[in-house]
């Protein structure tokens, strides 16, 4: 007997203020978008608020997070709509939840009969 075992996309479409984006969530995607959104969160207080292109101003951190994650352009694209870095900030905040929230609902926990196993209280 033949198995068929069907693989999800990694691409999760959102659609944020009225726009569609397509996220790769592949595993190379995501780890890029980590050290962005990483050094967002860990430096928020200690970065400056102008619209420079200084790796160390919030504004850039912003936008190259929201970049790296939606696509090139769409900081400016969303910016357009809402000229609010700190209300797209709120908004990176709210698609990353989303984003982790459906990662984690496609992954399986592992069953022995029927029941839960040991293993899916293991760290991933």
């Amino acid at each position: 007997m033949a198995y068929k075992i069907e693989l999800k996309s990694t691409v999760i479409p959102f659609t944020i203020g009225g726009l569609n984006f397509d996220i790769n969530a592949s595993d190379d995607k995501l780890m890029e978008f980590g050290k962005f959104y990483g050094n967002l969160i860990t430096n928020a207080a200690n970065v400056s608020l102008s619209l420079e292109n200084d790796e160390n101003d919030y504004c850039f951190l912003v936008q190259q997070s929201m970049d790296c994650l939606l696509g090139d352009g769409s900081f400016d694209k969303l910016y357009e709509l809402t000229p609010s870095v700190i209300i797209l900030f709120d908004a990176l905040n709210q698609i990353v939840d989303a984003l982790m929230s459906n990662l984690v609902s496609r992954v399986r926990s592992p069953r022995v009969n029927g029941k839960k196993s040991k293993l899916s209280k293991v760290k991933r």
